[in-house]
C-alpha cells in the first residue's frame, strides 16, 4: 500500500460523492433520491483499507472519511467499529453526511451521545442528515440541505432556511420548524398520521415546494388543498384507496392553474372496476399508467396509476 496515493484516494472519492449529493438534490426529477447507498460501500473500502494498515504495521495514515454511516447492522466486528470510529475522529470536524440507523430503543442512549457529539464537531459543514432511534438531539445551527427523520429521533433547535429536501414522520417540532424557515423545500415526503391540522398549517408556507410524497394507512384528499402554488408531483404510496379518494383527486388535479402529476403507487383498492371505467372516461388528463394486481390470500387488488393534468388553451 502507498500511503501518499491512498490518502489523495479517499480525498478524491469523498468529493466525488460531495458533488453526486449536490447534483441529486438540486435535481427535479421522477426518480427518488437515495443519498446514502454510495457513502456506505465507500466508508467500507476506506475502513478495509485503515484495518489493512495496521495489519501490515504501516505508518498511520490520514484518511479522509467525511461521508459517514453508523447503522448497527452493517458494522459487524470490533476491528470495524474501531476502525471507523477512529477515522471518525481523525475527520470530526469536516463530516458532510451522516446515516445513523440504530435499530433497538435500548441503544438510544448510547447512539444519542455519539451522534451528539460527532454533529456538535462538524456543525459548519454538515449538510445530510438520515436518522432512526438516535434519540433526543440538538440541531442549533447546523444548515442542513437534507434531513432524513424516521422513528426514535426527536430534534430540537432546526432550522431549514436551507433545506431542500425531507423526509420524516409527522413530528410536530419538525413540521412548526418548516412552517417558518421551510421555503426552500422542494422535495416532501411525510407518513401521514391521526392528525392533518399541522400539515394543512405548514403547506402554504412551503412556497417552492415541487415533489410531496405521502405514505400512511388512508389517503387524506383533504390535505391536498392546503398545498401551495409550486406544487407539480403527488406521490401517495402504499395505502387504502377507494374510488371516492380517487375521484377527488383527480378533481383536484383538474382544478390546478399549473400541469400537475398525480401517482398512485400499490395502493389496495376496492372497486377496480368502478375505478377503471370512470378514469378512462375522464377529460382533461392525460393517464400515462394504470394497472391493477392482485396479491395474498384475499385477493386483494392493488393500483398503481399515473396522470398529469392537461391545461385549457
Amino acid at each position: 500500500m502507498c500511503a501518499p496515493v491512498a490518502e489523495r484516494m479517499s480525498k478524491h472519492m469523498m468529493d466525488v460523492i460531495t458533488s453526486d449529493m449536490e447534483s441529486k438534490l438540486l435535481s427535479i426529477s421522477d426518480q427518488e433520491m437515495d443519498l446514502f447507498s454510495t457513502p456506505y460501500l465507500a466508508q467500507s473500502i476506506l475502513v478495509g483499507g485503515f484495518i489493512e494498515r495496521l495489519a501490515n504495521k504501516q505508518p498511520c495514515l490520514q484518511l479522509t472519511l467525511t461521508h459517514i454511516s453508523l447503522d448497527a447492522y452493517r458494522i459487524h466486528t470490533i476491528k470495524e467499529i474501531d476502525a471507523l470510529h477512529t477515522l471518525i475522529d481523525m475527520n470530526i470536524s469536516n463530516i458532510t453526511s451522516m446515516d445513523a440507523q440504530f435499530h433497538h430503543t435500548f441503544q438510544q442512549e448510547l447512539a444519542s451521545n455519539r451522534v451528539q457529539e460527532i454533529i456538535s464537531q462538524s456543525r459548519e459543514s454538515l449538510s445530510y442528515l438520515k436518522l432512526k432511534y438516535t434519540g433526543q438531539l440538538d440541531l442549533h445551527g447546523f444548515k442542513l440541505k437534507y434531513l432524513s427523520c424516521e422513528y426514535g429521533a426527536y430534534l430540537s433547535n432546526l432550522d431549514c432556511t436551507y433545506m431542500r429536501s425531507c423526509s420524516i414522520t409527522s413530528q410536530e417540532r419538525i413540521l412548526q420548524s418548516m412552517s417558518f424557515t421551510g421555503k426552500n423545500i422542494t422535495h416532501l415526503q411525510l407518513w401521514l398520521g391521526e392528525s392533518i391540522d399541522r400539515l394543512c398549517a405548514a403547506f402554504p408556507n412551503l412556497t417552492s415546494l415541487h415533489t410531496l410524497i405521502l405514505q400512511g394507512r388512508n389517503l387524506r384528499v383533504a390535505l391536498l388543498y392546503c398545498l401551495p402554488e409550486s406544487i407539480r408531483k403527488v406521490v401517495y404510496r402504499g395505502g387504502n384507496v377507494s374510488f371516492k379518494d380517487v375521484k377527488s383527486m383527480v378533481e383536484w388535479s383538474k382544478s390546478r392553474d399549473a400541469c400537475v402529476r398525480c401517482v398512485l403507487l400499490d395502493c389496495r383498492i376496492t372497486a377496480k372496476l368502478t375505478t377503471c371505467n370512470w378514469m378512462k372516461q375522464q377529460d382533461g388528463i392525460d393517464i400515462t399508467q394504470c394497472e391493477f394486481k392482485e396479491y395474498g390470500i384475499s385477493k386483494d387488488w392493488f393500483i398503481s396509476v399515473s396522470w398529469s393534468t392537461i391545461l385549457s388553451k
